[in-house]
């Protein structure tokens, strides 16, 4: 539940202190790296050529680390 706070207040951030527009701003977005489809918490998009290209991926960090 703690990441979920924390992916809620990226996003609360990007929109008022950033400026960042709501249709650049997604959720739970699919990335691939390399060969495996993964998914990231949340992703910034900017405009390139008239189209809409993923910039910043962001995924919160639960404190914890693997295998503890």
């Amino acid at each position: 539940m703690e990441e979920e706070k924390v992916r809620q207040w990226i996003i609360k951030e990007l929109m008022d202190t950033y400026k960042y527009p709501k249709d650049l701003i997604d959720v739970e977005y699919k990335v691939n790296n390399f060969s495996t489809i993964g998914k990231v918490d949340v992703c910034i998009s900017i405009y390139k050529s008239n189209q809409k290209k993923s910039s910043v991926s962001l995924q919160p960090f639960s404190g914890s680390t693997p295998g503890e």
